[in-house]
């Protein structure tokens, strides 16, 4: 059995610890089978996807996005499925189809689970939720292997990706071997590649926590987004540790409110229940949640009024970095040690203290999480520096909330001697609310503005520009900014006008490496382009 996932290539060996038959599937989810359905069936793959089902597969049919995966249940039932689990029966599914001898007494497609129990129709069972079942079932058939992992969770806002990071690099530091799922990349068993999605699906987290396994990983450190909560791709996954960085604006164009985005993050620890959570007190909505859980609980913040259990002493920071005296409080001891760290900025401190956190969580001592946290390096494109020898700062950063704006060039301006010169655009297609207030920020904190473009998608550039425009010219100084809706002409005019001592920031894109206009990827990197012009003007 060799399964293709789309990023890594399932092998054959891994056909051991699939489940052999329906009965085994279920009994590994803690499921019961109706007595209709022999569980003594073999099966021989496990799928999602219609195109990949093969005689013997159980096909799971989750109503999607944008596709429906009842509308194939014709094409997998006469492709073998052994089993079909799905909400219910389309219209163009007959009795022959479903291996019945004859055609139940209602219609087919007016057959459901009933209050909330399994029901057997011939080689179909109906349940309520499939999407819920999904990953209990995908878990389940790769052999559970979130059981045998420590699985560490990070979500929130801003700081996901830099947090999974210094924990991976915490975790490697103390000889451990943990995969990586995150926005940047999945990365396991010293192979990486670049990552579709923040979060993989629940199917194919069960191959990837199976093939982590097999290539000897023993933690997986990975992002939770928001649409993958309220998707349920993490259910069935067993959490060590999950932590909560912080909750402001982002995704309303797929949670409407801020009240529904902030409720979807809290079912990381309400429905996914990790036995150590792990929550920011410096955040609002994050302190909240601390108070109301009622399962084990670590807590940190950069601001001692909350009383977190993991806080800084002291905090230094230097041209190189900084420096933390961290007083952490665990199992009824509290001990001071120092953390030094390449990052800046005191988000980076406050990514420091969740990754901190999280170590603690699993237990490891104060001196362990401060000796494996120092020299810990955060991710690509997170207020990464381009260092050629120029005159002045530049910084590459992935920045693209209004928050995550702030908080940027809050921590740019006390590291920088003359002018903040800042590069922003705002991406098509998503939450359009915070264009002026991300255009505002930049506005307020930057002594010149560019307003450009950032993955416009299917929008019209100068549309989304006109927005971000508008938030700037509230806050900013007359003739203080400009739109410039070609990027890299927007890079060259920041590279032109720096001067000693001046910071440029490229804000909004951080590591990728494309713009995407109609559906199209076209190959752009802030970093690299910005280090060819420096070239081509001579400016190192």
């Amino acid at each position: 059995m060799t399964s293709k996932h789309p990023v890594f290539e399932i092998p054959e060996r891994l056909a051991r610890v699939c489940a052999p038959s329906l009965g085994v599937l279920f009994e590994r989810a803690g499921l019961v089978l109706p007595p209709e359905i022999d569980p003594g069936n073999p099966i021989s793959g496990f799928e999602d996807d219609s195109r990949a089902v093969q005689p013997g597969f159980v096909f799971i049919a989750v109503p999607g996005e944008a596709v429906d995966g009842h509308r194939f249940m014709a094409q997998v039932l006469r492709a073998g499925a052994a089993l079909v689990v799905a909400q219910r029966i389309p219209a163009d599914v007959d009795a022959a189809l479903l291996g019945l001898a004859e055609s139940p007494a209602v219609s087919l497609g007016d057959l459901r689970a009933e209050s909330g129990q399994p029901r057997a129709v011939g080689r179909v069972l109906l349940v309520e939720d499939t999407r819920a079942l999904l990953g209990h079932l995908a878990q389940a058939y790769w052999g559970n292997p979130s059981r045998r992992l420590q699985v560490i969770a990070v979500t929130g806002t801003n700081g996901k990706t830099t947090t999974t990071y210094l924990v991976e690099a915490a975790l490697r530091n103390l000889r451990r071997f943990p995969a990586l799922f995150g926005t940047i990349e999945y990365r396991l068993g010293g192979q990486s590649s670049e990552a579709p999605n923040t979060t993989p699906g629940a199917l194919d987290l069960a191959r990837m926590m199976a093939l982590a396994l097999d290539r000897d990983a023993d933690s997986v450190v990975m992002e939770v987004s928001s649409h993958a909560l309220v998707q349920k791709r993490v259910e069935g996954i067993q959490f060590a540790a999950a932590a909560l960085t912080n909750v402001t604006q982002d995704h309303l164009d797929f949670h409407h409110t801020m009240e529904e985005y902030a409720e979807a993050k809290r079912l990381l620890f309400t429905q996914c229940k990790p036995r150590v959570a792990v929550f920011n007190l410096d955040d609002p909505v994050a302190r909240r949640f601390a108070a109301e859980h009622e399962g084990a609980k670590i807590t940190f913040g950069l601001n001692r009024e909350y009383d977190p259990d993991l806080c800084p002493e002291s905090l230094e920071t230097t041209s190189s970095g900084m420096r933390l005296s961290l007083r952490i409080r665990c199992k009824g001891t509290c001990k001071t040690v120092s953390v030094t760290s390449p990052l800046q900025g005191s988000f980076n401190a406050s990514n420091l203290l969740t990754a901190a956190g999280l170590c603690a969580a699993l237990g490891l001592a104060p001196e362990q999480i401060a000796a494996s946290l120092t020299g810990a390096k955060g991710a690509p494109g997170r207020l990464e520096p381009i260092l050629l020898g120029q005159s002045f700062q530049i910084f590459v950063d992935y920045a693209h909330t209004p928050d995550a704006v702030e908080r940027l060039l809050e921590n740019i301006r006390p590291i920088t001697t003359k002018r903040v010169i800042v590069i922003l655009g705002c991406g098509g297609d998503r939450d359009p609310g915070k264009r002026p207030k991300m255009g505002a920020a930049m506005g307020r904190l930057a002594d010149y503005s560019i307003v450009s473009t950032d993955n416009p998608r299917t929008e019209d550039p100068a549309l989304i520009a006109a927005a971000v425009e508008e938030g700037v010219r509230s806050t900013a100084q007359s003739g203080a900014y400009e739109v410039c809706l070609d990027r890299r002409e927007a890079i060259r005019r920041a590279l032109t006008m720096a001067a000693p001592g001046d910071t440029v920031v490229i804000a909004g894109k951080g590591h990728e490496t494309y713009q995407e206009v109609q559906g199209e990827r076209q190959h752009f990197d802030d970093r690299e382009t910005a280090r060819e012009l420096l070239r081509e003007l001579n400016r190192v």
